[in-house]
């Protein structure tokens, strides 16, 4: 069995599109602007064999109400560039990207193009499978680059040593957690953000058995997470969602005898519930991935 590759193509036209070349797919931008090229709804990935869309880029990740046209494309740098650079910067800062982590972000396009096509097979479960390999792959790297951007040495040894705080070495999802609360302490607009998953829109008998499962099972556990049944919604700070995940993951994949973990039969399987949370995570995982990539662009610059 051959196994088909994807490629990334660009949505619109080339003739009809208005923006800096540097992003442009045909010009192989760094993998962590196809990155974000991907996650802002501006690019198609397509069977390399048969040249199928597989996922036609119908969602922005990144900023859900702005639907960019080929006309104004270059609004993907309003992302990553406080203030656009002129063309010559963009070349020269893109450039020295291309070789800062270049394996990483290999890594994480390759699973993000994976996830794509399991979201728009609507494979929920598989999407959470990716996108949750993808968290582990971006724990580490998450606080080492974000300190590697301190001006101040003892602030950065402070955030390194509060990390590796116990005798073990933490998993990667406990440097990931450890490292938003620590990012949440710095940044009011992520201290003060939550991730809400909306439960009006689904059946009532699942939305209860569904809130009765996380009362019971996920909440003693991430005690931030609140359940608002009366406004129809479930929220996690933003800091949290790492730990929410982790959480989730393991009250689902596993069914030890001695934990208490979430009765999938009782809600309809697997794929219900990750229908509901998949969505939501890659909005999260797109703020997170895009203040990531403010950082490691400002390295190049």
């Amino acid at each position: 069995m051959i196994l088909s590759k994807i490629k990334i193509t660009e949505k619109f036209d080339p003739q009809d599109i208005s923006c800096s070349p540097s992003i442009l797919i045909e010009n192989d931008p760094p993998e962590i602007i196809k990155i974000i090229r991907i996650l802002s709804g501006t690019a198609h990935l397509r069977n390399d064999a048969t040249d199928e869309i597989i996922y036609g880029g119908d969602r922005n990740f990144i900023n859900p109400g702005d639907d960019i046209s080929s006309a104004d494309m270059d609004r993907v740098l309003e992302y990553i560039f406080e203030v656009k650079p002129e063309e010559a910067e963009i070349s020269s800062i893109f450039r020295k990207a291309s070789i800062l982590n270049r394996g990483f972000y290999r890594d994480i396009l390759s699973e993000l193009l994976y996830l794509m096509k399991s979201l728009n097979k609507e494979n929920y479960t598989e999407t959470f499978l990716y996108t949750y390999r993808i968290l582990e792959r971006i724990s580490a790297a998450c606080p080492l680059i974000y300190v590697s951007g301190e001006r101040d040495f003892r602030s950065a040894y402070s955030f390194l040593s509060s990390i590796y705080d116990d005798k073990k070495s933490p998993s990667e999802l406990v440097m990931l957690k450890k490292f938003l609360q620590h990012y949440a302490s710095q940044n009011d607009n992520f201290s003060q953000a939550t991730l809400d998953f909306e439960l009006s829109g689904l059946e009532n008998e699942f939305a209860t058995d569904l809130v009765s499962e996380f009362r019971t099972i996920i909440l003693p556990e991430v005690s931030t997470m609140v359940i608002d049944e009366a406004n129809g919604k479930i929220t996690i700070p933003f800091k949290d969602v790492g730990h929410f995940v982790a959480t989730v993951r393991n009250r689902t994949f596993h069914n030890q005898g001695l934990q208490a973990n979430i009765n999938l039969p009782r809600i309809g399987g697997s794929e219900p519930l990750f229908a509901l949370l998949v969505p939501v995570l890659l909005y999260w995982f797109s703020y997170v991935f895009v203040d990531f990539a403010k950082w490691q662009l400002s390295k190049a610059s």
